[in-house]
């Protein structure tokens, strides 16, 4: 047994983790390699962040690892020959749209065990949960976690606050504002961390209340409620780096108040395990020599 699946998501990052540890099941039993494309966030550099050594599959991340592999051919039949193909749900009536986790067009079947020289593709979006076990079974890499140290050592003590405001701008936005005012109240003079990337409702905030600090992932947006999460992915390589840094300082926080979503889902699960927090943070003393510099972006 062996051979590669090639998984190409276009969802946010919560879903992008639950679906790789959905597909590393199928990869675990079948001696498959994954090759993990993050098509929304297609500017990060991966491997600058994580590290996946004691994952319980092998994971490639990026699709330049697929020019390396050779197949005889691709499963699902939608793809053709074609392992670059991109299924995505604005191409012209006719082609194939990327499907929701009940829909098998753009997926392998998981009930079938291929000859390892078939290349299987695993294209789409949705959430399976379980993307906790993602972060049980990684590590981060060096300089991502000094970019987050330099990050927690600004404040001795604070809170933090996530809002998800983005797929339905202003859906209760009155509710999430009063979370924010209720949550200034009950820490006057305390830094309250907002973890939201909706920049017009950040910025409305933080121009309500003067203790709000801004998200690293803050970029000031004209366009009304534009989302920087996904405007951004594209062609700024620090978008994963920020939201893993706003996943870990909402858990590093003295109190989280939680909003909708896989994103506060997280962070709740990563508060309830102090041990994993205290791992996931930690930096190794390694030698010099080890240590990961791909990430020259400018220190945040």
């Amino acid at each position: 047994m062996g051979g590669y699946i090639v998984l190409r998501v276009t969802a946010g990052l919560i879903d992008a983790l639950s679906l790789l540890w959905y597909n590393s099941k199928y990869a675990k039993e079948h001696d498959r390699t994954i090759i993990f494309c993050l098509d929304t966030y297609s500017a990060t550099d991966l491997d600058s962040i994580i590290d996946f050594s004691q994952f319980p599959v092998k994971v490639l991340c990026g699709e330049e690892h697929i020019k390396n592999i050779v197949y005889s051919k691709i499963e699902p039949p939608c793809f053709d020959n074609d392992p670059y193909k991109k299924c995505d749900s604005t191409v012209p009536e006719g082609q194939f749209k990327i499907p929701s986790i009940g829909d098998m067009i753009t997926k392998f079947d998981p009930t079938i065990s291929y000859p390892e020289d078939v290349l299987l593709i695993f294209q789409g979006i949705g959430n399976f949960g379980e993307s906790l076990n993602v972060f049980e079974n990684i590590k981060f890499k060096p300089e991502f976690l000094k970019k987050f140290h330099m990050q927690r050592k600004l404040f001795n003590k604070f809170v933090a606050i996530h809002l998800r405001a983005t797929d339905y701008p202003g859906y209760n936005e009155e509710e999430d504002t009063q979370k924010v005012d209720e949550l200034v109240l009950r820490y006057p003079g305390l830094p309250v961390y907002i973890a939201c990337d909706n920049s017009k409702l950040v910025e409305k905030l933080c121009n309500k209340h003067e203790q709000l600090v801004r998200p690293l992932a803050y970029k000031k947006i004209e366009t009304y409620y534009y989302s920087m999460h996904y405007a951004f992915g594209k062609t700024d390589p620090e978008c994963v780096t920020n939201a893993l840094i706003d996943i870990l300082m909402c858990a590093s926080a003295n109190d989280f108040v939680k909003s909708r979503g896989g994103f506060s889902g997280i962070i709740g699960h990563i508060r309830n395990r102090p041990n994993l927090l205290k791992r996931l943070t930690s930096i190794e003393a390694d030698p010099p020599a080890v240590l990961q510099t791909s990430d020259s972006s400018p220190e945040v």
